[in-house]
């Protein structure tokens, strides 16, 4: 039966309401714990940064970022416990704890490096620690150092970062092989060499293996793609501009529909919740039975006819193709996988997510992407607003408060949202159909 009504709707929005009001003091409190942990650690990574050297505050800042994976994975568990989501649970709750951070650490990490939420803390850790820096050397540490000096003190990049990565992945996995032998505290390093040779890796990747954006621009295949594009668009001027206009129109609501997605992607791998999803039950939620059957069977015969090309190319370029969508696309096999089970809620009820989602981006943005370009939201204005006109040094006192206790209010109910679509979508996806032979 397709789902076009509004019951799908009123239901998120009973249900986001419903754990709002029953765990809001709760979730508060743990992001505020959370946020203090992580400012915290970050003045620590700072300290080690400057005092000792660059290199051993970058071992220290991944903490940061399990800090905020902890307090989002808390959050989780408290709306999990007033929810129907049970998940596998065994053995005390520490120890359930300390493996779901394991399991989560990796795919979280890099959809937060999707979105660019590990650059949040470690923009925060740089800028600090420049700061820092440059007042210890005029207080009088290191005066002689040269700028070179100076740059690679702060953020080293020779061998030694690559050998805490491979130090801290072999690390890890002695600790995780033989961790019913060893003592439950050691699950807690187990934590640290994971996040630790993830953030690395991420960080090197973003910033040596795959170059920065200007780097990426100059390379021979961009510039052959923009200068054709260009030259086509120039040739078709009326074509051009309707190829702006939709790309300026569709551009942004795909990022939306990925971001809101990525979040309920989070919340699955933390959950271990994974009900069997199909396109085939995609198609049925969204255009019923009949309609349904009729566009699996032509996404199933294009499906196949796509195969059969692409099983005549050639066996080297068939494996080094498989290669790199194993890869390279897990990532985007997950967000995959999640968009199929959040659309078994029905094409009405996720367009409403994505939309109630980025309501609330637009309240306030931070905690749901990074971007150094976009620091508040409306509700940052609506606040400033009502205070009215103040001295500069007022604003420099107050506002990290501020912003503070609007993220606080935002993001738990942000995640009250996400979590409550996960609930609906798994119950969706769980139930049988109406139509169904025997």
């Amino acid at each position: 039966m397709a789902t076009w009504g509004i019951s799908g709707p009123v239901d998120l929005l009973r249900r986001t309401g419903f754990l709002w009001w029953r765990c809001w003091p709760r979730l508060v409190g743990i992001w505020l714990a959370g946020w203090l942990v992580r400012h915290w650690l970050i003045k620590l990574a700072v300290y080690v940064g400057v005092h000792f050297g660059g290199f051993w505050g970058d071992l220290v800042m991944p903490l940061a970022v399990v800090a905020r994976l902890a307090t989002y994975i808390l959050m989780y568990l408290v709306l999990r416990s007033e929810s129907d989501l049970t998940g596998e649970a065994s053995g005390p709750w520490y120890r359930g704890f300390v493996g779901i951070l394991l399991k989560a650490i990796l795919p979280v990490f890099v959809l937060f490096a999707a979105w660019r939420l590990i650059l949040a803390d470690c923009s925060s850790y740089v800028g600090l620690l420049n700061v820092d820096l440059y007042y210890a050397m005029d207080a009088g540490l290191s005066p002689d150092r040269t700028l070179e000096q100076t740059k690679e003190y702060m953020t080293p990049g020779d061998w030694r970062a690559y050998l805490a990565i491979l130090l801290a992945f072999l690390a890890r996995g002695a600790l995780t092989k033989y961790s019913e032998k060893l003592p439950s505290w050691t699950q807690l390093v187990a934590v640290y060499l994971q996040a630790l040779w993830v953030v690395l890796l991420l960080n090197a990747a973003s910033n040596r293996l795959v170059g920065s954006p200007r780097w990426i621009s100059e390379r021979k295949i961009i510039v052959w793609y923009t200068e054709r594009k260009q030259h086509v668009l120039t040739y078709l001027s009326s074509f051009g501009e309707v190829w702006k206009w939709i790309s300026d129109a569709v551009g942004p609501m795909v990022l939306a529909v990925l971001l809101a997605v990525t979040w309920i992607a989070i919340v699955g791998a933390v959950y271990s919740v994974r009900p069997d999803t199909t396109w085939a039950g995609v198609s049925r939620a969204a255009f019923g039975e009949q309609q349904g059957a009729r566009v699996t069977d032509v996404a199933s015969r294009t499906g196949i006819a796509a195969r059969a090309r692409w099983q005549r190319l050639p066996r080297l370029v068939q494996t080094r193709g498989n290669e790199i969508f194993r890869n390279l696309l897990g990532v985007a096999d997950q967000l995959g996988d999640t968009l199929r089970l959040t659309l078994h809620s029905g094409p009405i009820t996720f367009c409403f997510f994505v939309f109630a989602f980025m309501g609330t981006v637009v309240l306030d943005p931070n905690g749901a992407y990074f971007n150094v370009y976009v620091t508040d939201g409306y509700m940052w204005r609506a606040i400033a607003t009502l205070l009215g006109p103040h001295e500069w040094m007022w604003w420099a006192s107050y506002r990290e408060s501020i912003r503070t206790a609007i993220a606080a209010l935002v993001d738990p109910l942000r995640t009250c949202l996400v979590v409550a679509m996960y609930w609906h979508c798994v119950e969706r996806a769980s139930a049988r159909p109406v139509t169904q032979e025997v």
